[in-house]
């Protein structure tokens, strides 16, 4: 599952290179795109952590957004990060909620590198 707020403005060419790969839409939205192509990413690096399909994932996306990412093959992990659009987290207890904004913590480069080589993913 992805929440996501802002723009990815490269969504059409990942879209159209996760179709090649088989991947079906239901939705013209860039939040599909988003989550099809944490699967694909999954799919690929199965022994990945939760942390590094997001990390892979974002490398590859364009725009300003916050996003949050929860998946039934990660349970008890939540997985939140941003580009240019502020993340903000709330976290309730039984008498009250209580809000602010988190750091990201960002490998660059790395888990990107280790795609390129095993297969094209658009840039």
């Amino acid at each position: 599952m992805v929440v996501h707020n802002g723009i990815i403005t490269n969504y059409r060419e990942i879209k159209e290179y996760l179709k090649k790969k088989g991947h079906q839409f239901e939705s013209e939205t860039d939040t599909e795109v988003i989550a099809k192509l944490a699967q694909h990413i999954h799919d690929l690096y199965p022994d990945f952590s939760f942390r590094q399909v997001v990390e892979v994932v974002i490398q590859q996306l364009e725009g300003a957004f916050a996003l949050a990412f929860k998946s039934s093959k990660f349970p008890g992990q939540l997985v939140a990060t941003r580009r240019g659009s502020p993340l903000l987290v709330g976290i309730k207890s039984n008498s009250r909620l209580q809000t602010n904004y988190f750091p990201v913590l960002f490998s660059r480069g790395k888990f990107f590198n280790l795609v390129l080589a095993r297969e094209e993913v658009p840039t």
